[in-house]
């Protein structure tokens, strides 16, 4: 299991971890003195204490966006869901009119400009041909 896996799967466990054993870190050298020559110095501990810090902040941070993204696209749905029920509602009322030739052509004006007219503007489903390579010459 690669590491990174493991700090996804077992991320407060790590954290927890990472902070214990910052915890323990002193700037005296003297609880342990080839701790220098390992190269555990001051600004390391600094370093890694603030990384472990930087990472307890982010560590949610890509669940919290995929619960957004989640609620904005039910959100969407429902928006979308009640567009087409006002358009369905005017639909009807544009019945109402129906009694008189003026209301015979504002149903007909009404009716095509809701139908929905494809321009060509948008992406075909087809891909366009590629270009022939030019021919090499034969030596």
């Amino acid at each position: 299991m690669s590491l990174l896996r493991s700090l996804r799967i077992f991320g407060t466990d790590v954290l927890q971890i990472c902070r214990a054993y910052g915890a323990g870190f002193t700037d005296d050298r003297s609880a342990n003195p080839a701790a220098a020559g390992r190269g555990v110095t001051a600004a390391r501990i600094t370093t890694l204490t603030a990384a472990i810090a930087a990472f307890g902040k982010v560590m949610n941070t890509p669940r919290g966006q995929i619960v957004n993204k989640s609620a904005l696209l039910r959100e969407v749905e429902t928006d979308t869901a009640a567009l087409v029920q006002l358009a369905t509602d005017t639909d009807d009322l544009a019945l109402q009119f129906d009694g008189t030739d003026a209301g015979k052509r504002f149903i007909e004006a009404w009716k095509r400009a809701r139908n929905i007219v494809d321009t060509g503007g948008g992406h075909s489903g087809t891909p366009p041909t590629p270009p022939t390579p030019p021919a090499t010459p034969k030596p």
